[in-house]
């Protein structure tokens, strides 16, 4: 993911780590019971990734990240 993520422009900083937890953040907010695909992108200085995010509720109703992955936009 490191690698896809330079690639585009987004480094491993505080600010960056923060635009991708928002990032999941709000496709969270998009979950529904059972195995629900969420896409977004987020833009860095060089491209776009495609987060490609998988989720499950919890048995107490909360979003569960299973599964993310990143592609690069061609």
């Amino acid at each position: 993911m490191n690698i896809t993520l330079n690639n585009v422009g987004i480094t491993d900083t505080v600010e960056n780590n923060r635009m991708i937890a928002d990032n999941l953040l709000e496709a969270a907010r998009q979950v529904e019971p059972g195995n629900t695909k969420i896409i977004s992108y987020i833009e860095g200085t060089n491209g776009t990734v495609q987060v490609e995010s998988w989720w499950n509720i919890t048995s107490d109703g909360k979003p569960y990240l299973t599964t993310m992955i990143l592609k690069p936009v061609e």
